[in-house]
């Protein structure tokens, strides 16, 4: 028997001997591994396996080399270099996989060219965008007179409505004008038929509850009359301001008429649809401050009309408003006179269920005369004379009448302010007249021949300041023969001495008093 070190080297050399037989596979790594053969790459048995065997034993590309510090951090550190092993691996791997496929890309002449072309549209279209403001002078000359345009159409468009609103001012004036004398015709006779004597129709037939939903309708009808007399008396109170500011504001208005255009010059190369709009403008614009006058005018002239026609309004309102009252206050009595009589009747069914419970028995003749008093007291209670319901008409009449005396309150606190304007003001012009005339008094200039009877100034003038010398110098203000000071033309005050002998005054410069 041959010894293990002897059989071990002729199963090798047998191995040796089959392998020099055998003839080489081209494309094939030289391997007789049993786990290679088993996967199909080194028997030739499936395609895939063979072409992956041969990209895999092509050259690679050459790796990067690592940067000097991070080769000395992978000196240094044992965990560090593992670690840039692993990613110049991993980059190694990655670079050729890229190759192969740009190998294979470049391959194709006409992906090659579709990628080329492609490249050269997308650096061609920026390179015209910057080159089109040159090429498209002229569009961005022309954007300032669209510009220009549309603000003219605009303006034009403003005056239009202003025009608009002002003439249908004008004609509410003159119709109103013309109508009044049919409408003032129309109110007195409706005014004739509210004040004539006559009873407040209240139907008969009708129940308790009917009557208190009419006594609730005829409180609205009177709250809606009331305020309507409220706001026609006071637009008739504020009618005097309104006047009192109409030929200031007709002035005002021909002055805008009046007043040329002032716009910007045409120039040379202007658009004539923006010389056209220019031209609309003026026109719009003179033609609605024409309209603006004619609506003052109107008004003005129809003034007195309407304020005639306001005051048969106001009094229209005031005859409503007592018929109102008196609707109201009847069917109040109507309805007060109904609740008596239920609450008679209440409490005359109760006497009366107290006499029918004297034949029953005591425990139940006690229950019901206790339940008739307590109904019989409530009745009183409810609709008596000083009752609930009572109470409540009272407390309603009075909140109306508060309302009423407020609104005079209010119309009164306004005439009262406009009388303490009005005063102030004229007080205001008093107190401007009294220093006007004593400015006048205190600032006439005298001629120098002028001599005082006093013993104080025995005529000598008084020292003038410096910035006075030099402002009577240069001729900007006149000059006090007096007490050689400038008159009222600056702040200080002159001729400040007074004395009870005649003077004699005169307007002289320091030229002629010397």
């Amino acid at each position: 028997m041959r010894s293990g070190a002897g059989a071990s080297q002729s199963s090798s050399r047998r191995c040796a001997r089959r392998a020099r037989a055998a003839p080489p596979r081209s494309g094939a790594p030289p391997t007789t591994c049993r786990a290679f053969r088993s996967r199909g790459c080194g028997s030739g048995s499936s395609r895939a396996g063979a072409r992956a065997a041969r990209i895999r034993a092509r050259p690679a590309l050459p790796a990067p080399a690592p940067r000097a510090a991070a080769r000395r951090r992978s000196r240094g550190s044992p965990r560090k270099s593992r670690r840039n092993a692993a990613l110049q691996q991993a980059a190694r791997g990655a670079a050729r996989y890229n190759g192969n496929r740009v190998r294979v890309f470049l391959r194709i002449p006409a992906a090659s060219a579709a990628l080329g072309l492609a490249v050269a549209l997308s650096l061609a279209v920026p390179a015209r965008a910057q080159n089109a403001p040159l090429f498209g002078a002229e569009a961005g000359a022309a954007a300032p007179e669209k510009t220009a345009l549309a603000d003219l159409q605009q303006e034009v468009a403003r005056f239009e409505t202003h025009t608009a609103e002002w003439q249908a001012k004008a004609a509410e004036y003159e119709k109103a004008q013309r109508d009044a004398p049919a409408e003032i015709a129309k109110i007195d006779a409706e005014v004739a038929r509210l004040s004539a004597p006559g009873d407040v129709a209240v139907p008969t037939n009708a129940t308790l509850d009917q009557l208190e939903v009419l006594a609730i309708g005829a409180e609205q009808d009177l709250s809606l009359a009331q305020r309507e007399a409220t706001e026609l008396e006071t637009e008739a109170e504020t009618r005097s301001e309104r006047r009192r500011q109409l030929p200031q504001l007709l002035a005002d208005a021909k002055a805008r008429a009046a007043a040329p255009v002032a716009g910007v010059p045409p120039t040379a190369g202007e658009e004539a649809a923006v010389v056209a709009a220019r031209e609309q403008l003026a026109q719009q614009r003179r033609a609605a401050f024409e309209v603006e006058v004619h609506a003052y005018e109107q008004e003005l002239l129809s003034y007195e009309t309407r304020g005639r026609v306001l005051d048969r309004k106001v009094a229209l309102a005031r005859e409503r408003v007592a018929r109102e009252q008196a609707k109201l206050d009847a069917l109040q009595r109507v309805l007060a006179e109904r609740r008596k009589a239920a609450a008679t009747h209440a409490v005359e069914s109760a006497l009366d269920s107290i006499q029918e419970a004297a034949s029953l028995s005591p425990e139940v003749r006690d229950v019901v005369r206790h339940l008739a008093e307590e109904n019989a007291e409530l009745a009183r209670v409810r609709t008596g004379e000083s009752g609930v319901l009572e109470s409540i008409d009272d407390v309603t009449r009075r909140a109306s009448s508060r309302a009423l005396s407020g609104s005079s309150c209010a119309r009164r606190a306004r005439r009262c302010r406009t009388s303490a304007s009005t005063a102030a003001s004229c007080a205001s012009g008093r107190a401007r007249s009294r220093r006007s005339r004593r400015a006048r008094r205190s600032c006439a200039i005298s001629s120098p021949s002028w001599r005082t009877s006093t013993k104080r100034s025995r005529g000598r003038p008084r020292s003038t300041p410096a910035r006075c010398r030099r402002a009577i110098a240069r001729g900007s203000i006149p000059w006090c023969a007096i007490c050689s000071r400038p008159s009222a033309a600056t702040s200080e005050r002159c001729c400040t001495t007074t004395s009870s002998t005649s003077r004699s005054w005169s307007t002289s410069t320091p030229a002629s008093s010397s």
